[in-house]
């Protein structure tokens, strides 16, 4: 395990259902890279389980795929995970809830996706992909989400947001993230203030 949490490697594996020990590599493998608080470690394990949660809850197929890969020598390195599946797509999930018909395309409906409390599900949720998101501008990193024709690029190193809309569709929806694997910085929860003194 130690070995792995170093090279940050997680190949390409297909995924059936939820997968605990996946999720659990991924944020050991973020915060081997990445100074965490114990809050923040915390909080990224529950939203990555989260972003593969919405996989078997909103996607209406049961497997995915994910992989992880450190790029030690890119500026002072970079974790780059990746979460893929086949289903419906985001647009698809959230009007078949009957909270957002009014979605007119694949874009809007990624950027909604990544807002606090916006899900398909009727309970309280919507917290996976915010809080990743927050991180990843905090960390000036970069995000992607591509589903069917639309895909958007946060690129927080540059400070832009791109829009494309996809020349072949992806049938599904694709979650890619770039972390900057900074050792130098202190991340940690806004409510974590404690750990500055």
């Amino acid at each position: 395990m130690p070995e792995m949490l170093r090279t940050g490697t997680v190949q390409l594996k297909r995924v059936f259902g939820l997968d605990a020990l996946i999720t659990e590599t991924l944020s050991e493998i973020i915060d081997y890279h990445v100074n965490l608080s114990v809050g923040l470690k915390g909080s990224l394990r529950m939203s990555l389980q989260e972003t593969m949660t919405n996989v078997i809850d909103h996607s209406e197929v049961q497997d995915y795929l994910v992989c992880a890969w450190t790029y030690p020598k890119i500026r002072k390195g970079q974790i780059r995970l990746c979460i893929a599946d086949m289903g419906v797509g985001i647009l698809q999930s959230l009007r078949q809830s009957g909270k957002y018909n009014a979605l007119n395309n694949d874009h809007e409906a990624i950027m909604l996706a990544t807002e606090p409390g916006v899900s398909s599900r009727t309970s309280v949720a919507g917290l996976g992909l915010s809080h990743i998101k927050n991180f990843i501008e905090v960390n000036e990193g970069r995000m992607c989400i591509i589903s069917y024709n639309g895909k958007v690029f946060w690129k927080y190193d540059q400070g832009k947001i791109l829009k494309q809309k996809m020349s072949l569709p992806f049938n599904g929806t694709l979650v890619k993230l770039v972390i900057n694997a900074d050792k130098e910085a202190f991340y940690f929860l806004s409510d974590e203030e404690d750990y500055l003194f």
